[in-house]
């Protein structure tokens, strides 16, 4: 009888090892996903900014000269006005010149602003992803550190993470994929652990077992006996 305790609770005792190692592994599987793909949205990001700046440049020209233009006309057409005032004509033409081309001053001025805004949120972006890097680097090194200490994954999932975006993003994906064959070699082991604890309440418990969980058994067999 003491040996089949025992013998329940090895099992359990090897069943929650390989539990926690599951558990260990899919959180750093989980955290080298996210690194890898934050690594490649900062890059795509860093890598797209030269490019709308260029384009922000060309369109702030183009709404600057637009504004210019504006100002012009609504000069001319406050002049125009002003003009028909003190020589009393009709001058409903000329107010609504003047109103247009406060209307269309006041559109140039917006773009313009618009443009501004757009410009500031990109350099803000820019500098928050070049802040991201580093702690994104100290997170992988942090992951590449606890990898150490785990004999199952290989030696390419084990090692260092080079330091750039794209050698980041270069070891989170191999780390995620070790650590996938990681798991299943860890399915495995459970799962074997599982047929022999279900073997094991099959012989007390005088009635077949099949999928029963190793704790569950094992609490079964410690009833039985104790009974």
């Amino acid at each position: 009888m003491t040996s089949l305790l025992e013998l329940a609770a090895d099992l359990e005792r090897r069943d929650a090892v390989v539990a926690a190692e599951i558990d260990r592994v899919v959180r750093l599987a989980d955290g080298a996903r996210e690194i890898a793909a934050r690594a490649r949205a900062i890059a795509a990001l860093l890598d797209s900014a030269p490019v709308e700046h260029a384009s922000l440049d060309r369109a702030e020209a183009e709404a600057l000269a637009h504004r210019r233009a504006a100002d012009d006309d609504l000069a001319l057409a406050i002049a125009a006005l002003e003009l028909a005032n003190r020589k009393g004509r009709e001058h409903t033409e000329a107010q609504r010149e003047h109103d247009h081309a406060q209307v269309a001053l006041r559109d140039a001025a917006a773009r313009v602003e618009r443009i501004s805004c757009t410009r500031e949120t990109l350099v803000k972006s820019e500098r928050a992803a070049r802040d991201d890097v580093s702690s994104l680097e100290a997170e992988a090194n942090r992951i590449a550190r606890e990898l150490a200490e785990l004999p199952r994954v290989s030696a390419s999932g084990r090692a260092l993470p080079e330091p750039s975006l794209a050698g980041v993003a270069e070891w989170a994906d191999r780390v995620h994929a070790a650590l996938l064959v990681t798991r299943a070699q860890l399915d495995t082991e459970r799962d074997r652990l599982v047929r022999e604890a279900n073997e094991l309440g099959s012989a007390v418990l005088g009635e077949q077992l099949a999928g029963s969980s190793v704790e569950l058994v094992g609490r079964r067999v410690r009833a039985m006996l104790a009974g």
